[in-house]
């Protein structure tokens, strides 16, 4: 049996931020790739919107947004 395993692993081997317009225009987000050890994976993305915290690790639409850029 074969397994394979996703993980994510910035250019640089660095971390990095970026504030995320709100799509309904109420505020800001901070969408960070850094160093999460509570995860499969040393480096992952999180974010400060109720998406993401209650989203039980699944990204939302600021992760997704940025996560290429």
């Amino acid at each position: 049996m074969v397994e394979i395993e996703t993980f994510y692993q910035c250019k640089s081997n660095t971390w990095w931020e970026m504030w995320v317009k709100s799509s309904s225009g109420a505020g800001n987000h901070m969408v960070r790739f850094e160093r999460v050890f509570n995860r499969d994976y040393l480096y992952d993305f999180t974010c400060t919107c109720q998406a993401f915290k209650f989203g039980r690790g699944k990204y939302c639409k600021h992760i997704e947004r940025v996560k290429d850029k």
